[in-house]
């Protein structure tokens, strides 16, 4: 079988680049068209804490603006030993100028600061 494939592509090798073309026309003509997506919201399950600082996010800083740049912080409350840089680390965000900043109770305890 394989044998007569070979003979007939060596036979007819510009048949076979045709038919490739043609596959390949009809392959990508055909594909489903895939929908580009800024949300992980809408792939992941809710209960990952991306998604959820995501949906947090985006109730706490409505898309009125386009936000320059968010920086999300982790372990914000827990472990208590580093409560006390966790709060200077708020204290200098929320004094910069430009920043907006909230503290979420998601996990460890979530910083969401927003630069306008």
């Amino acid at each position: 079988m394989f044998f007569r494939l070979g003979r007939g592509v060596v036979r007819h090798p510009w048949l076979v680049i045709g038919i490739w073309i043609v596959a390949a026309v009809a392959i990508i003509g055909l594909a489903p068209k895939l929908a580009t997506s800024s949300s992980e919201s809408s792939f992941l399950p809710s209960h990952y804490q991306s998604v959820q600082a995501q949906n947090l996010q985006q109730s706490a800083f409505p898309a009125a603006a386009a936000p320059g740049a968010i920086v999300v912080a982790d372990n914000m409350l827990y472990p208590e030993k580093f409560r006390d840089e966790a709060r200077a680390y708020r204290q200098r965000v929320r004094a910069a100028a430009g920043m907006s900043s909230v503290l979420l109770a998601v996990g460890n305890g979530l910083e969401l600061s927003r630069y306008r």
